[in-house]
């Protein structure tokens, strides 16, 4: 969940939005500073980071857990950032990593206060202990004491990490083999160092330390980021010796969270593990596949967009189509178009003035006769048209410049 605007925090409260495990409302009083608040704040971060992490909103009153309205608001000259980061910092141990602080400035609502939005991750380092030195869990909206055994679970988070690291080979068209190396974690890892043994070949013969990444190493490697080599054929790999069909790899990084502990894992790969298995579908496939879903969810667009105007093709009247103003500005609203274009009443016929402009048969050919035979006088005082009625005129409708 992302929250980092006014309009945000208002759209949680127009839908209602309810508190949840990973979602908290707090009154402005959460954030006064005393020892009593402090320490209900390390036992509410605390809690998220032992949990699954979430986002607190200090700032908003809610009732049965609905968020209601924006609470009075926070002076930043009173309660900062750097204040609020603090206590956390100070009243919770160890120290939860990566905790963001989003001061929100109420433009709209409340000018000159702001409300803050504290959003915690979920921690590595767990389990984090409360001012109270008790362990806390989110619980059914709450903060809740853990159990024992949850407190030895959480603890064993560290050992049961999943490596943001992952090195893989696979194959395309049952023939060409690939070299992955991809961040599949939701962190990024720092000073990556790859370091193969001395039957990884790459590029035919040439020394793997050629190779910038497995030289230098990745000094920033984002998730979701990949790498991809070409190792060989399938056949003559299993069945020549020019390049092996097994080595290993190790791989050391840090974390951008935790830039001083280094992890490390290492993958063996062994390419006769894909005899008599079947290939993935290419990228071309992949492409191909995401281009024609594509196309046709455009081309599905483009009829329906077709069908609207084919309602306009055929309907013709004085002042080319036969609809209302209102109508007109209707489809203005729901095309989202710029105001409506005047329309030139140098060759219209006193049906058109009666269409759009709503008066008599008198007086719409008061205004024609004006039009063709006697522009350059006033209208109001020589041909008896009300000057309510030349405001109307000229919202819709323009004559040439000289007149003009």
């Amino acid at each position: 969940m992302i929250i980092k605007s006014e309009k945000d925090i208002l759209a949680l409260i127009s839908n209602k939005i309810e508190e949840n495990i990973s979602l908290d409302y707090k009154q402005g009083e959460a954030l006064s500073k005393t020892d009593k608040a402090k320490n209900e704040i390390s036992k509410d971060v605390s809690a998220f980071a032992n949990s699954i992490g979430g986002t607190i909103i200090y700032g908003i009153k809610e009732d049965g857990h609905i968020p209601v309205e924006i609470d009075n608001g926070f002076d930043p000259e009173e309660i900062t950032k750097e204040w609020i980061e603090s206590v956390i910092d100070s009243k919770i141990s160890p120290k939860i990593e990566s905790v963001e602080i989003i001061p929100i400035e109420l433009k709209e609502t409340k000018p000159g206060k702001y409300i803050y939005v504290v959003n915690i991750p979920q921690s590595t380092r767990a389990p984090h202990q409360a001012s109270d030195y008790r362990y806390y869990k989110r619980y059914n909206f709450k903060s809740m004491p853990m159990e024992d055994y949850e407190i030895k679970d959480v603890a064993n988070r560290r050992t049961a990490l999943r490596p943001l690291i992952s090195v893989d080979t696979f194959i395309r068209h049952s023939l060409v083999v690939y070299l992955s190396i991809k961040n599949i974690g939701t962190e990024v890892a720092i000073n990556v160092k790859l370091k193969p043994d001395k039957y990884l070949q790459l590029r035919e013969e040439r020394d793997i330390e050629g190779i910038p990444i497995f030289s230098r190493g990745i000094k920033f490697f984002p998730p979701d980021k990949e790498f991809v080599f070409w190792y060989g054929t399938f056949p003559e790999i299993v069945n020549g010796d020019k390049k092996p069909s097994s080595f290993n790899i190790k791989v050391t990084y840090n974390k951008l969270t935790d830039p001083l502990t280094e992890y490390s894992d290492e993958f063996h790969i062994d390419i006769r593990d894909y005899h008599f298995t079947t290939s993935k579908t290419s990228l071309i496939e992949d492409e191909i596949k995401n281009m024609r879903e594509a196309i046709n969810k455009l081309t599905n667009e483009l009829s329906r967009k077709m069908d609207k105007l084919s309602y306009l093709e055929n309907i013709a009247g004085p002042t080319g189509l036969q609809l209302s103003i209102n109508t007109l500005r209707n489809i203005k609203h729901i095309l989202n178009q710029e105001p409506l274009e005047k329309i030139d009443a140098s060759y219209l016929s006193h049906k058109a003035f009666m269409e759009i402009l709503g008066v008599d048969f008198e007086t719409a050919y008061k205004i024609e006769h004006w039009i063709r035979f006697d522009m350059k006088s006033d209208p109001v005082q020589k041909h008896s048209l009300t000057p309510e009625i030349m405001d109307e005129f000229r919202k819709y409708f323009k004559l040439p410049e000289a007149i003009e």
